[in-house]
């Protein structure tokens, strides 16, 4: 497999002081970042969600990233999940819709899913944004009920 750099030598191939997409691997390797689209976020709970998207490439990581700021974080960050309110990945093995399962976040609170693909060969997708979903408040319809019932047998 021989490399060469972008506009350099094989001298600056030998040296292993390429930056991150500055060579080209003569044996036809993968350049080709995935393409995330259909961003999703649903409140599933009180504290948790679901985020997600669906992507064209069946390999690498699918990193997902929680924040109540509808602004994407860097790539970076997002992998790193620096900042935010959850994060987490999982590992990519097909093509099509993934989810991620967003935990510990606060009750009747807006929030934005941010995800980003790497594929196996490093390259990352566009990010995308789910558009703003609010986490269920405390209590719900089963406290509502205990308490209708409990009013009912104390009249």
């Amino acid at each position: 497999m021989a490399l060469l750099p972008r506009g350099g030598s094989s001298q600056h191939a030998a040296s292993g002081l390429l930056p991150r997409g500055g060579a080209e691997q003569l044996s036809g390797a993968d350049t080709t970042a995935p393409i995330l689209s259909s961003p999703t976020g649903t409140a599933t709970g009180t504290t948790t969600a679901t985020i997600g998207a669906t992507t064209d490439e069946g390999n690498g990581t699918l990193y997902g990233y929680v924040s109540t700021s509808a602004t994407p974080p860097s790539d970076a960050d997002l992998k790193a999940g620096t900042g935010a309110v959850w994060a987490g990945s999982t590992a990519v093995s097909s093509t099509g819709a993934k989810t991620l399962n967003a935990t510990g976040l606060t009750a009747s609170t807006g929030y934005y899913g941010h995800l980003l693909h790497a594929d196996a060969a490093a390259n990352d997708s566009n990010t995308v944004t789910s558009a703003q979903f609010t986490t269920d408040a405390p209590g719900g319809s089963a406290i509502a009920a205990i308490s209708s019932n409990f009013k009912r047998r104390r009249a």
